[in-house]
């Protein structure tokens, strides 16, 4: 039963759509395409460590017999199950459409079909698809009528307002910890620590599993946090999908007494406390401490360095030759943005060719804040720095720590 209990665990805490690794992604603004990508392989080792080699060290010590639910299944009823590829297609299917409506963002010539991938690949939308799969191959096909279907559904949807509760009341506290400025207080005291982001992300998150009991709470409170640090809202969608990674597996290990998955197991299972503490306890932290260790990585892939963001004004020929000329005056990687577009700010063909040509970002990549305040006057002497409100003139000058994509 561990490998099986693996998956659920993996699943829910880090492949969309279920429910954990949608509500933290959504909290920290994550594209659940970019959640599935990082997702799938992060869940994949977890189900290797906790799943596969775990059981098989574990299965050694603990003998235990099949629980009477097991034993009671007839053998009809093994026979009339569906297909393995079935079961695995029908699962695949929500996966499969959210990545092509987060692909097709970036692939030109399909500007007629990206409406339809976008609605099919919205979440809700996808899972209904996959449930009317569910319901015709998995019951129509094996022989189920209406009513047989409908006490299916009903029991399949019993658990479903629990859940909700939970999450509604994980999301108020969540609210009431950044409005009162939790974010601010733990962040600068965290940033002091010299800590990685998603380390401090476990850390939280796993505090409040092990005080607290319900992973669907740690993981709103800990998101809800780490939301309200300066800073995270910069980072990369790769680098807040690995914190989505570290915060769901600190919210996943660390389950004992006061996590109601714990009783449940014990009692589906019919095993006592300690066993359940040898078996799913350590299965369940081996699923967590993965989730960090994997999120460690991408984000040590992922390293920081500085950039000084200007806003400036193109419009003309002579604005564009001085931003150019300036640009090559500049010893480090000048990038002109705009949306998704990106060139080089020391060419002039690449300056030309940009879509929008009477404003752009200017991005330069260093940290030395003289060399940006000598920069900064220099598009300022030359009427390149745009001229907007006074909150967005107070910003503009703004050397921020981002993440390399």
């Amino acid at each position: 039963m561990i490998p099986l209990l693996a998956g659920l665990a993996t699943g829910f805490a880090f492949i969309p759509p279920s429910a954990g690794s949608v509500l933290v992604a959504n909290m920290l603004n994550v594209d659940l395409g970019v959640m599935i990508a990082v997702g799938v392989p992060v869940g994949i080792l977890s189900l290797i460590f906790a799943g596969i080699l775990w059981s098989k060290f574990i299965g050694k010590k603990i003998n235990t017999g099949l629980p009477s639910n097991i034993q009671e299944v007839r053998e009809e009823e093994e026979a009339n199950l569906p297909k393995f590829s079935t079961v695995l297609c029908i699962i695949l299917v929500p996966l499969v459409l959210i990545l092509c409506n987060t692909v097709s963002e970036y692939i030109p010539g399909i500007d007629a079909a990206r409406p339809v991938l976008e609605f099919l690949g919205t979440p809700f939308v996808a899972l209904i698809i996959a449930v009317l799969l569910a319901m015709y191959f998995l019951g129509k096909k094996q022989g189920y009528n209406g009513e047989q279907l409908k006490k299916i559904l009903d029991r399949s949807l019993k658990p479903t307002g629990q859940i909700l509760l939970v999450i509604t009341g994980g999301g108020i506290i969540r609210w009431v910890l950044q409005d009162c400025g939790m974010g601010n207080i733990i962040g600068p005291a965290l940033e002091k620590s010299g800590l990685p982001l998603v380390l401090v992300a476990f850390l939280i998150a796993a505090l409040i599993r092990a005080s607290v009991g319900a992973a669907v709470v740690a993981m709103t409170m800990a998101a809800g946090i780490m939301a309200a640090m300066p800073g995270v809202a910069d980072l990369s969608p790769v680098y807040l999908a690995a914190m989505v990674c570290a915060i769901n597996g600190g919210a996943t290990a660390f389950s004992h007494v006061n996590d109601s998955g714990f009783w449940l197991v014990g009692s589906l299972l019919e095993i006592d406390e300690k066993t359940t503490l040898k078996s799913w306890t350590m299965m369940e932290t081996i699923v967590g401490v993965t989730g960090l260790v994997c999120a460690v990585v991408i984000s040590l892939l992922h390293r920081r360095v500085d950039k000084m963001i200007v806003k400036v004004i193109l419009g003309t020929m002579q604005n564009a030759r001085k931003l150019v000329s300036i640009a090559e005056s500049i010893p480090c990687d000048v990038e002109l943005c705009y949306g998704r577009y990106v060139v080089n700010a020391k060419s002039m063909l690449g300056v030309l060719s940009m879509p929008e040509f009477d404003e752009g970002e200017l991005h330069i990549h260093t940290d030395n804040e003289k060399e940006c305040e000598k920069i900064f006057f220099q598009l300022l002497d030359q009427n390149l720095i745009m001229d907007t409100g006074d909150a967005v003139k107070r910003s503009i000058y703004d050397i921020t720590t981002l993440v390399r994509s």
